[in-house]
């Protein structure tokens, strides 16, 4: 899980505390081995359980992006997730502001023009 990096000590504590959050291994792990050639082994395994349980990934990598659409995949980013989380009324403008910046901070890349746009859409 990461550990150690940011996010994963509430990522612990949302395992801990929640009942519909699971943690799965990809069962297909020649699938995984064989995406781990393109991809790091995070994105092999999410797509791999996307695969396997019909369900929307999220990935940032622009090639792991390519490759999971490639294989008829649901995708979403993290920006996807955050504006999701902002039109569901769970956080506000400046909380997604606020999120963003804290993803940069820690080396998230993400192109101003971008960030630019989604706020723009959110007025």
């Amino acid at each position: 899980m990461g550990s150690g990096r940011p996010g994963s000590e509430e990522l612990k504590g949302l395992i801990r505390t929640k009942d519909n959050v699971k943690v799965l291994k990809a069962k297909n792990r020649k699938l995984v081995e064989l995406l781990h050639d393109l991809l790091g082994w995070g994105e092999s395994e999410a797509i791999a359980i996307a695969l396997e349980h019909n369900c929307i990934v999220r990935l940032d990598n622009r090639i792991a992006r390519s490759k999971a659409r490639s294989l008829g995949l649901n995708i979403i980013g993290t920006l996807g997730i955050l504006r999701r989380a902002h039109d569901s009324n769970l956080i506000n403008k400046n909380q997604l502001i606020d999120n963003i910046e804290k993803l940069k901070e820690i080396g998230f890349s993400i192109s101003d023009t971008i960030v630019r746009e989604l706020i723009k859409k959110l007025q």
